[in-house]
């Protein structure tokens, strides 16, 4: 990425994609509750699972394929999606990041299924936030590969912070567990080079997951939506971690207009855009969170129990695990 004017071609591009200021609603009924199960029902079967794979869009195409029909309009909602394939293409490459954070723990996503009990087809699926991994997601500090926890025997404890959502009501049907909707609790990367995952809990979550085996889950999506309050004070963050980390590596001076900045370099382009109020070689979130590039591909696209949100999809695949809930 070079120059500031690529990011007025992005804020073009993504709002394009995104629909920037196009709300659609959702009234966002809550989930039906599963009928009691007659008194002959067999138990429902339950599978744990952690998540082995975060897949991020990378273009527009793919953000509709991590994406699912929230409101019932027949129209896959993922702008949150659609902003990260603008990026990636612009040469962010959040799914390395992602992907990183994964092997190495730090993206740590539980995922549980109850299957049966009050109908054949019936189906409940929830979500945890994992810690502890047994065993240790790498070798040593030095190890670049990591995922020894993902392997289909891992342990795990649920983190302090873990929601306790209410499982989402659905079915099953051809090996396909389709759930919603509801509340669920996911990480996801907004950033890279070293940025931390953001804690998201989605609103109006639909889930479309394709059961390969008790032991296994095979590309399936996880999609919601988060409301304007989560935008201000977990996203908005996220990405003034990254773009003040790489300001300060590109531009190490303290005296504007250049800022000791290499040229071309994406540390100067982040300053060019965000750096306004006052100018002095340093981003603060105001400056992040005033932006009207960030207005605008953040806006709210809809309508969720009332309150304006984001839509967000991705998708990932996963192996059994050990957990107690």
């Amino acid at each position: 990425m070079r120059g500031i004017l690529r990011f007025g071609a992005l804020l073009g591009a993504a709002c394009a994609a995104a629909a920037c200021g196009n709300v659609s609603e959702n009234p966002g009924p809550d989930a039906p509750a599963p009928p009691d199960a007659p008194p002959d029902a067999p138990p429902a079967v339950v599978h744990r699972w952690v998540i082995d794979n975060q897949l991020v869009p990378m273009n527009n195409n793919q953000a509709r394929e991590y994406g699912l029909d929230l409101n019932g309009d027949q129209v896959i909602d993922n702008q949150l999606g659609l902003v990260i394939a603008t990026l990636s293409g612009q040469g962010f490459d959040i799914q390395a990041a992602t992907s990183t954070a994964v092997a190495r723990g730090s993206i740590l996503m539980l995922a549980e299924a109850q299957l049966g009990g009050s109908a054949p087809t019936a189906a409940m699926f929830t979500m945890y936030t994992g810690a502890n991994p047994r065993p240790a997601p790498c070798n040593s500090p030095t190890d670049t590969t990591c995922r020894r926890h993902l392997g289909g025997t891992g342990m795990f404890d649920l983190a302090p912070g873990s929601a306790r959502d209410l499982p989402l009501g659905g079915t099953i049907l051809s090996n396909t567990l389709t759930a919603g909707p509801g509340h669920l609790q996911v990480a996801l990367l907004f950033g890279f080079g070293g940025a931390a995952p953001v804690v998201l809990d989605l609103i109006g979550a639909h889930v479309r997951l394709q059961l390969v085996s008790a032991n296994a889950v095979g590309q399936s999506v996880i999609a919601g939506a988060i409301s304007q309050s989560q935008v201000d004070t977990r996203l908005l963050p996220a990405i003034h971690q990254t773009a003040s980390a790489v300001e300060m590596a590109d531009c190490p001076g303290t005296a504007p207009p250049d800022c000791g900045c290499a040229i071309g370099s994406d540390g100067k382009t982040y300053l060019g855009l965000f750096d306004t109020m006052p100018k002095d070689c340093v981003i603060t979130l105001d400056e992040i969170r005033n932006n009207s590039l960030i207005k605008s591909l953040l806006a709210p696209d809809m309508l969720i129990e009332g309150q304006a949100a984001l839509s967000v999809g991705f998708a990932v695949t996963a192996v059994k695990a050990t957990f107690t809930p």
